[in-house]
């Protein structure tokens, strides 16, 4: 029998790939749909899937910690827009690592929002995931200074509303699943749909861009959603979150084999921290 420790591991890890398919979709996809564009799709389909989760029980979404609910997902579609204002500024290899100092983030979050307080080995992967996106952070190039230095900043601060959603989730873990998903995409598309009529000039994209968000991009990131929820259930917020950065190691590896982004040394240094990060936190014991 697993343990749960082990339980937390696999379905983190494949919240991990579940989300870096999500980012390689947009990346290589997602050219003509804007930030909120996403957005708002991805919470109209969120509410739909977590509707039908609660077999159309609307009542069960009527829990006293709406607010708290609501916040989360507040969080969530502000680190999800900055992540793909960043993903459009900069490449794979550099926009993915930069927004994965989330967990260092999350790690100050954690004892005041959680009461969790990491224990030694934990600080150890924190501080071999930070090393991680200060060296894939060197090993990238971006053709304009400025454009650099906004996609730099805009996937910092989407790292801390990512910090932030990651502690709450935690909170949120004895929550319903339906409950959580519910939620967390109602905030996306209150936040992001003003955004459309207010940004975009044509509210429905075409017909070929539409296909594109609903087969690769919104699947993939309900379903890592979801798994992020259940995984949340057996380990604490900084933990989850180190496992997570194996979203990174995946889109960059992609983004260097696939659409030929430079190899450099600290690339390789980021992906061998990352890794390194990952396999402390799967062997230390659940707190």
């Amino acid at each position: 029998m697993p343990t749960p420790a082990r339980t937390g591991l696999i379905i983190m890890t494949l919240a991990a790939i579940s989300f870096s398919c999500t980012d390689i979709g947009i990346k290589v996809l997602g050219e003509n749909l804007s930030p909120w564009k996403i957005g708002a799709a991805r919470g109209l389909a969120g509410m739909m899937v977590a509707v039908a989760m609660a077999k159309f029980r609307f009542r069960a979404f009527l829990v006293p910690q709406w607010r708290r609910q609501f916040m989360l997902g507040g969080a969530c579609a502000l680190g999800f827009t900055c992540l793909i204002i960043s993903l459009k500024m900069l490449p794979l290899s550099v926009a993915m690592p930069v927004s994965y100092i989330f967990p260092s983030l999350g790690a100050l979050m954690s004892p005041f929002i959680n009461n969790e307080k990491p224990s030694r080995a934990d600080w150890v992967a924190i501080g071999l995931a930070f090393a991680a996106v200060i060296c894939f952070s060197r090993g990238g190039a971006v053709d304009q200074a400025e454009s650099r230095s906004v996609g730099l900043a805009v996937g910092l601060v989407g790292a801390f509303f990512v910090g932030l959603m990651t502690n709450l989730a935690r909170r949120s873990r004895a929550m319903p699943l339906s409950v959580n998903i519910f939620y967390l995409y109602l905030a996306n598309f209150a936040l992001c749909f003003p955004l459309v009529l207010i940004l975009d000039s044509h509210i429905i994209p075409a017909s070929v861009d539409l296909a594109k968000l609903f087969l690769f991009i919104i699947p993939t990131s309900i379903a890592g959603f979801g798994l992020m929820f259940l995984g949340y259930r057996y380990m604490s917020a900084h933990r989850g979150g180190i496992i997570l950065t194996l979203e990174v190691a995946v889109a960059t590896v992609f983004g260097l084999t696939v659409l030929d982004e430079p190899v450099t040394v600290f690339v390789v240094m980021g992906g061998l921290l990352i890794l390194a990060s990952a396999v402390i936190i799967g062997r230390a014991k659940a707190e």
